[in-house]
């Protein structure tokens, strides 16, 4: 009777890969309330319906990397974790809106693809996957679950401003250079960044407290909602790692920039904050000659001000904005029009 039980079952399931590859696949199943399929060179698993995966799956050896690192040696014990040694592609469809367990010990895998409708990374859901070098999180995500990027090779991510939980041990690993976690996140579980050697931008320094090792540096954001690193403003993780900062004067977040400085020096001089762009540009540019005035109205000496040039020349501001040369021996005709009105004699040179 055994016997005919395993040859029944040996039927069954060529059977089901035989209608697997008449659907040009080379294996396929149910998983939870979805389906799972393996193309025909065994390279992409697929995952496609509606709803989730199943997630009564869990962490078994691996035969296919004896000798390997333990953290290696794991492997989902879900249908398809037999293919982990040669996936190198998941994609999820969309419709699916969890997953967990569904790459666990794929360390060849180089591409994962998720949709619009997942709002959870469930337990163990890519751990492991060391050749995994980025990611692109859906922002319909909420939840990213206990150990689901445990030994990724990611080094940059990018926590989503829809997600509002981040479990435990899920970003344990050492290729992480870098991690954002937005303002949406509310709850951090234990340990979720233990064993990096990472940058961890925060929006508090409560909320990411104790969650990693002693190797991690935790910036948090200032009181006008900003991250200060250095002499380095911005505002958006894209930002930091494109390196657009924003305390250069004619970059494309100078305005934003200066803004960010001059509340934060009013904030802490108790004065009235800026009101515009401009004026904030205006006490920026205050703070890059030394000065320590925080509103408008007391930078008002320096705004209307002279700087001495290299050739001995006077650069002259009004009201901030640069308006000429005075004392120079040579001037254009744009020049000597630009300071007309002081009692300076000019020497026009024509062109």
């Amino acid at each position: 009777m055994r016997k005919f039980v395993l040859i029944l079952g040996l039927i069954t399931a060529l059977n089901a890969n035989a209608a697997c590859d008449e659907e040009g696949y080379f294996d396929c199943g149910t998983t939870g309330e979805v389906r799972w399929y393996l193309s025909s060179d065994k390279t992409t698993l697929t995952f496609s319906g509606h709803g989730k995966t199943a997630d009564d799956y869990y962490e078994e050896a691996n035969p296919y990397y004896d000798g390997v690192t333990d953290f290696a040696n794991k492997r989902t014990s879900a249908p398809w974790g037999q293919y982990n040694n040669t996936v190198t592609n998941i994609e999820v469809k969309p419709g699916v809106t969890s997953v967990s367990w569904v790459a666990l010990g794929f360390v060849h895998v180089t591409d994962v693809s998720l949709p619009d409708t997942l709002k959870t990374i469930g337990e163990g859901a890519f751990n492991r996957t060391y050749s995994l070098l980025n990611i692109n999180f859906p922002q319909s995500l909420t939840t990213i679950g206990e150990g689901s990027f445990w030994r990724t090779g990611v080094s940059n991510i990018i926590i989503p401003d829809s997600v509002t939980s981040v479990e435990g041990a899920s970003f344990r690993a050492p290729a992480i250079e870098t991690l954002f976690v937005p303002d949406s996140v509310v709850s951090i579980g234990k340990g979720a960044f233990g064993d990096l050697t990472a940058t961890v931008y925060c929006p508090s320094a409560e909320l990411c407290a104790e969650k990693g090792s002693d190797n991690i540096q935790v910036y948090s954001k200032d009181e006008n909602g900003v991250y200060e690193v250095g002499d380095m403003y911005f505002s958006s993780p894209e930002n930091m790692l494109s390196n657009t900062t924003c305390n250069n004067t004619d970059g494309t977040c100078a305005a934003e920039a200066a803004a960010y400085k001059a509340q934060k020096a009013q904030s802490m001089a108790g004065g009235t904050l800026c009101a515009t762009p401009e004026d904030c540009l205006k006490l920026m540019d205050m703070a890059s000659i030394g000065t320590n005035c925080t509103t408008i109205a007391s930078c008002h000496a320096y705004l209307n001000r002279q700087e001495t040039n290299p050739d001995g020349s006077l650069s002259i501001y009004k009201d901030g904005q640069f308006v000429g040369y005075k004392n120079k021996r040579i001037y254009t005709i744009d020049e000597a029009n630009a300071v007309a009105g002081t009692t300076n004699h000019v020497k026009i040179r024509y062109r």
